[in-house]
């Protein structure tokens, strides 16, 4: 599925500070709406521990799934057969995803949501890269892990500031939806779809960076579930960019 990229900016209140007495009598302050990068050491780390192994356990359940799918033809056979469950599962991850974009802060209805909006997105990617053989889905989820990991690590180490990077991307995400409502119509030709696959995966390697560096200034500690959510996407759409690309070198 050409999954389209959804970056939904929460809404922000003014900073609050809230007064609470210590053991010895003394009152902290401190602020509850701070961004990630206004926040103590410990806390950015903590935020960055929980988004990376909740993005952790997104990818490789992900993964395992659309495995599991590509070793078992009786299952293929069955979803090909039963392709009103994939309709359903593209509904639910749509409709999970939105309110889950308000709800991001809710516990424990945020975990519910997430869970199953990745187990909807599964079973579409599943399905989808069902059509592919079974060494290119292989290789493009060693590429977009290897991708996703090395500009991952270069903009934490980075001291540049990407977000002059926004406009520019969300102008080609805009055009990459408006191809792909094109391509419903018009089928393109190998070149051209082989120009629209590296347009799209230069297109997500920028987002990742972009989310990557933007997650730590635009967010709150407590939306680590949005920020997960986030780059998931970037990775789901780096891959199946990868995987067309590969496909049709293939065929």
């Amino acid at each position: 599925m050409n999954h389209s990229y959804q970056q939904v900016p929460p809404a922000y209140s003014e900073t609050t500070a809230i007064s609470v007495s210590g053991d010895d009598g003394t009152e902290n302050i401190f602020k509850v709406d701070d961004f990630v990068s206004e926040s103590s050491l410990s806390v950015r780390m903590a935020f960055v521990r929980k988004v990376y192994s909740i993005l952790t356990i997104e990818i490789f359940a992900t993964i395992a799934w659309i495995l599991l799918l590509q070793n078992k033809p009786s299952m293929q056979i069955w979803f090909f057969q039963n392709q009103w469950l994939i309709i359903v599962s593209f509904l639910s991850a749509i409709i999970s995803l939105i309110i889950l974009l308000f709800k991001s802060k809710s516990f424990p209805s945020n975990f519910i949501l997430l869970s199953v909006f990745v187990s909807s997105e599964s079973i579409v990617l599943g399905y989808v890269t069902s059509t592919y053989s079974q060494i290119v889905v292989l290789q493009a989820l060693l590429i977009t892990l290897g991708i996703f990991i090395a500009l991952t690590v270069f903009t934490m180490q980075s001291n540049y500031d990407f977000s002059d990077l926004g406009p520019m991307l969300i102008f080609g995400l805009w055009g990459l939806i408006l191809v792909g409502i094109v391509q419903i119509f018009v089928p393109f030709s190998s070149s051209l779809e082989f120009v629209i696959c590296i347009f799209g995966v230069l297109i997500f390697c920028g987002l990742i960076v972009y989310d990557t560096f933007l997650i730590m200034k635009k967010l709150t500690p407590e939306e680590y579930i949005l920020a997960s959510v986030t780059l998931y996407l970037d990775f789901i759409n780096l891959f199946m960019y990868i995987l067309r690309l590969l496909g049709n070198n293939d065929n």
